[in-house]
């Protein structure tokens, strides 16, 4: 009897939290999820049992989505809140998923595999996604068409703004140590420079006048995140730092490759999207060819030393983020790495990979998911093209 009056008074006590919310905002709708998610809705699961334990009717709905429609005087866009409970009983609001972000892909840095993971969200949620022609010589206002960008640009935070306004910019970055040999074999330097890895690095002096059009043989990654970055001030190491601190400001998050997965985490707490957006499939992996001996490692740095002062200074921000990180990371990043561990499994089979299905999508090279993406906001391309001329013009 004590067991179920103390259930009985959970029960109203749930309730009275859920009137005391719908008095607060009486503008709330209620209504079904029609996708079970533990993180997005309220879960019901309590609740029920003690109902069911009090000889009451089983609750229907195991969850449930809390709207609420705001005329908001900055955007003007509806905001959509999932109400959870705090430890003090507390209602608590969660945030809206992000439709409008750029992703600075940076080359040799796992990019395309982030890239995949944002089409994929693109063609999923009806998003458009911007071509490299959509940044150039073109000044807009209010222009809305366009919601994200996955592809290999620099940063131009003034250019890029006035096509995809109001969004959250990210990007990706890699050891210099490795980012150079990779760039070494893709790009193929040793049939430029006649010379393996090994002795390209022990022989840096030598290639001073060496130069890739990409800037990918050094201090390629400032390269893509600063195209006004001076190229003659790589060893100023105050007008680096300065550079840096400017791009800190621009940029919402900066992933490490050597660090995905939590990498992944950061971003989902950014973008506020499900883990099932950000399940990926390495694109382009590849088994280094050479080992990075200690004795390489001053070369490289001494080489590429604009590449190493941003690396060690998003690396201290990225530590940081996971320190300050809001919920347990752990157990945030072993949830995530059992769903991928799923997902992989379930696409292994051949018989998953149907043209345009989820695993398809997951596996295939970006440049044809992004070719898919773009075929899929055809039937856009009208809008866009009326809106971009009303609201935009060449510089």
């Amino acid at each position: 009897m004590d067991e179920r009056k103390r259930i009985q008074r959970n029960l109203e006590k749930t309730v009275d939290t859920l009137d005391t919310v719908f008095v607060e905002h009486p503008r709330l709708v209620l209504q079904p999820c029609r996708n079970f998610s533990s993180q997005g809705c309220i879960i019901w699961e309590t609740l029920s049992f003690q109902k069911q334990l009090l000889g009451l009717e089983e609750m229907q709905v195991r969850e449930c989505k809390v709207r609420r429609n705001l005329h908001s005087t900055i955007k003007g866009q509806e905001r959509t809140y999932s109400v959870g409970f705090n430890s003090d009983g507390k209602a608590a609001e969660r945030c809206k998923p992000v439709s409008k972000f750029v992703f600075i892909k940076t080359m040799k840095t796992g990019s395309s595999t982030t890239a995949n993971i944002m089409l994929r969200y693109g063609m999923k949620n009806n998003l458009t996604v911007a071509g490299k022609t959509d940044f150039r010589d073109t000044r807009c206002i209010n222009f809305t068409a366009i919601d994200f960008s996955a592809i290999h640009i620099q940063l131009n935070r003034s250019a890029i703004d006035n096509v995809i306004p109001n969004a959250k910019y990210f990007t990706i970055l890699r050891s210099p140590y490795t980012h150079l040999r990779s760039a070494f074999y893709w790009f193929k330097f040793s049939t430029i420079v006649n010379s393996t890895f090994t002795q390209f690095v022990m022989h840096l002096e030598k290639y001073n006048n060496f130069t890739h059009r990409l800037q990918q043989h050094r201090n390629g990654q400032m390269w893509f995140l600063d195209p006004r970055f001076d190229m003659n001030q790589r060893d100023n190491n105050t007008y680096i730092l300065q550079v840096i601190s400017k791009l800190d400001q621009e940029l919402d998050l900066v992933m490490l490759m050597e660090y995905y997965d939590e990498s992944i985490l950061l971003l989902k707490k950014l973008l506020c999207w499900e883990f099932d957006d950000l399940v990926y499939h390495g694109v382009k992996m590849r088994k280094p060819k050479d080992t990075v001996l200690p004795e390489m490692e001053s070369s490289i740095r001494k080489w590429s030393n604009a590449d190493f002062l941003l690396y060690e200074h998003f690396n201290h921000t990225f530590w940081e983020k996971v320190k300050n990180y809001d919920g347990n990371f752990e157990k945030d990043l072993n949830e995530f790495r059992t769903r991928q561990q799923n997902v992989s499994n379930q696409c292994a089979s051949s018989n998953a990979l149907e043209y345009n299905s989820f695993c398809w999508r997951l596996v295939v090279d970006t440049r044809l998911i992004k070719d898919v993406a773009l075929q899929q906001q055809q039937t856009r391309m009208h809008a866009i093209r009326k809106e971009r001329k009303e609201k935009c013009s060449s510089i």
